[in-house]
């Protein structure tokens, strides 16, 4: 599994509680600034590990299980607009994005495999790292088992086997 860090150094001061840096993260992303986002993401997951320097005291802050896989859920979010959008990034940045971004993804679903956006999310990370249809398709089928009325996953499922028989059908 790929840690979580490294990630650039942080730009914005310190805040006293995971979930703050879980607000600042939503603004941020929602703002479209997807790297300041993820950095506010980490912070929280740090925060709540007790990993961080910005932690106030040794012992780590217990994050609940339903909050984890939502931080974590937006780390991948964060990593794939990255993935897609900043033109700045390598080839070998953007396949560590997408690398990292499926290694969270799996995180998430490990915390909560009926929750059917986590398998969209390892999905679309499958997908950006290129060579993993088979695996996305099973992870949006999987997702649609758990919610029929998943329009995203029913989307992406249709368009990446569409993808796979414009290929020739080969699969992974």
């Amino acid at each position: 599994l790929l840690p979580l860090l490294p990630h650039p150094p942080m730009r914005n001061p310190p805040l006293s509680s995971w979930r703050a840096y879980k607000d600042r993260g939503k603004l941020e992303f929602s703002r479209g600034d997807y790297a300041s986002a993820l950095e506010s993401y980490l912070a929280a997951l740090e925060f709540g590990n007790g990993d961080s320097a910005t932690a106030t005291s040794v012992a780590a802050v217990v994050i609940p299980a339903s909050e984890l896989q939502v931080l974590l859920s937006n780390c991948v979010a964060c990593r794939l607009k990255l993935h897609s959008e900043d033109r700045t990034l390598t080839e070998t940045e953007r396949r560590d994005m997408a690398e990292r971004a499926a290694s969270e993804a799996r995180r998430c679903v490990g915390l909560n495999d009926r929750w059917a956006k986590g398998h969209v999310r390892l999905a679309s990370a499958y997908i950006a790292m290129g060579g993993r249809s088979n695996d996305a398709c099973n992870e949006l089928q999987r997702a649609l088992s758990l919610d029929p009325s998943n329009a995203v996953a029913r989307g992406m499922l249709v368009r990446e086997l569409r993808r796979e028989r414009e290929r020739g059908g080969g699969g992974d």
